[in-house]
């Protein structure tokens, strides 16, 4: 139905060459002709509508292409901008209105299991958003698919054989509203804090008793000494809360390179990827509790929070095809991502008449390990189509040595918002045998997962009446081993008699919590 036209075209070798023509209508009446292409490319729009075309099943989805023109920078902000979908506390999923425990997560066919210790959910700010093909998610469930899900099955993507060579490098710099150039809090960490893990002051010695070998040694009634030699062994950093001059901006850095040979009906090629973000963040935030039956306000609480973010991946892809019906690809991503959080509290409760002032020092990094080996062949000739896949993923979860305690005073005022009366100075709390999570307390948490995953599909195709029909079958299979540690230790006062302690009344905390007063009998592990 068109005039035919003639051009000429430049094309030079190992180059991709882009020839635009424009053809004139011509008025001919042609039959029905029928043109079908396999999409090679998955990360523009047109192939993610072409996807949710032709499937099956409802999706929807977001390529790469419109990633590049967001400022996202996690793959949870790009998880907003997908219909139906939401993020919670800014990295679990919510789909069609169902929190993260209904939700499941795949990383190129690769189930990623929970970052959490205490629900089932997965931590998604953890990969760069640069680094992704596209991300879809299944809306209704399919035979070929994992079924412990009723919101969403998201499935991310990462690149595979680029068209041609390439090399990009990204440098940029974020300011925050209300942080960046502002006075920062912040404490003692370790010196790879920037690079998202501790390896120094927060972790237990590698000598230090397991949970059930420390209660064995109480149980035999050890000598106090031992104790109090443990808790010296731990405490080995500042519990003061540091502030720095001000804020620096946010930093990122994102390089990644490709490459792509072809060779008669052969196509080699792979995809890296090194990205880092760090960035600081400052939040106020307000605590209330009302007393349901009389409306008396219980508690009146105020937090400002200073978190330090750290997101770092690397990605390697390779991948071959073999005249266009043959395609083995290897994917393996590492990614960690660290928030270390100051959060301060003040404020008055008015049920036990006391004014506070709580400190409590978290830094928390997760680890995430993903390889992927996998292919899909098409036989010519049948159009039977072959897909297999092979992955393990390794996630690492670390909190050590979360620190946080204390001070109060008696509350003495005329009634709910009004200043405190009483100027005395503010008093340490400390504990004399108790557990109090929030009285001189150190939590420490390990969380290890390893998932081991590998499926196959075989689908048939044939007609009935001249329509096109398919049958797949297939097998999947699934082993996780999964481990998680949790234990509260406590640095306790010796003497009953702590409250007319005049070191108790140091606004400095390191004064209390040091090596000298567990030398001088005040201080004991608990």
């Amino acid at each position: 139905g068109y005039q035919e036209k003639q051009e000429d075209a430049d094309v030079k070798p190992n180059q991709v060459t882009n020839l635009y023509l424009s053809l004139m209508d011509d008025a001919v009446n042609l039959k029905e002709a029928v043109v079908t292409a396999q999409v090679i490319r998955r990360d523009n729009e047109s192939a993610v509508v072409v996807m949710q075309k032709n499937s099956t099943v409802i999706q929807s989805g977001i390529s790469s292409e419109e990633i590049k023109r967001s400022p996202d920078k996690s793959s949870s902000e790009v998880i907003k901008r997908v219909s139906g979908a939401s993020i919670q506390d800014g990295k679990f999923a919510v789909i069609r209105g169902l929190a993260d425990r209904y939700n499941m997560a795949l990383l190129n066919n690769t189930l990623l299991p929970s970052t959490e210790p205490d629900r089932k959910a997965f931590a998604f700010d953890v990969f760069p958003s640069n680094i992704l093909d596209n991300i879809i998610i299944m809306k209704t469930g399919q035979p070929n698919l994992p079924s412990e899900w009723a919101g969403g099955l998201i499935q991310l993507n990462t690149r595979e054989i680029p068209e041609k060579n390439f090399f990009n490098v990204t440098i940029g710099q974020s300011f925050t509203e209300g942080t960046t150039f502002k006075p920062f809090k912040t404490y003692e960490g370790s010196k790879t804090d920037f690079l998202g893990f501790d390896n120094s002051v927060r972790p237990l010695p590698g000598n230090f008793p397991g949970i059930v070998a420390l209660n064995d040694l109480k149980l035999q009634i050890l000598p106090s000494d031992t104790l109090v030699q443990l808790g010296k062994q731990i405490n080995n950093s500042s519990w003061k809360v540091k502030q720095r001059k001000m804020a620096y901006p946010g930093q990122s850095l994102q390089m990644s390179g490709g490459f792509a040979v072809r060779k008669n009906d052969i196509q080699f090629g792979g995809v890296f990827a090194l990205s880092y973000n760090n960035t600081l963040q400052y939040n106020e935030g307000t605590r209330k509790r009302y007393d349901w039956a009389d409306k008396a306000l219980y508690y009146d609480y105020n937090d400002a929070m200073y978190n330090n973010s750290v997101t770092s991946a690397l990605l390697g892809n390779l991948g071959l095809v073999i005249k266009g019906n043959h395609k083995i690809s290897w994917k393996n991503i590492y990614t960690v991502n660290s928030d270390n959080n100051t959060i301060l509290r003040d404020g008055v409760s008015y049920f036990s008449a006391t004014e506070a002032q709580r400190t409590n020092l978290e830094f928390v990094s997760s680890r995430v390990l993903s390889s992927n080996l996998g292919g899909d062949h098409i036989f010519k000739g049948s159009e039977i189509r072959w897909k297999w896949n092979g992955g393990v993923t390794l996630i690492n979860r670390d909190q050590p040595k979360t620190m946080r305690y204390s001070y109060e005073r008696f509350y003495t005022s005329g009634g709910e918002g009004q200043p405190n009366a009483n100027a005395d100075p503010f008093i340490y709390q400390i504990q004399n045998g108790g557990s109090d999570p929030k009285l001189s307390a150190m939590f420490y948490s390990k969380l290890a997962e390893k998932v081991y995953s590998a499926s196959t599909d075989l689908s048939v195709p044939f007609k009935i009446k001249g329509i096109k029909q398919a049958v797949t079958v297939g097998y999947s299979f699934q082993m996780r081993q999964r481990n998680f540690e949790a234990r509260n230790l406590f640095f306790d006062y010796t003497s009953a008699n702590y409250t007319y302690d005049s070191t108790l009344r140091d606004p400095n905390v390191d004064n209390i919590i040091n090596q000298q007063n567990f030398d001088n009998g005040k201080l004991t592990l608990n």
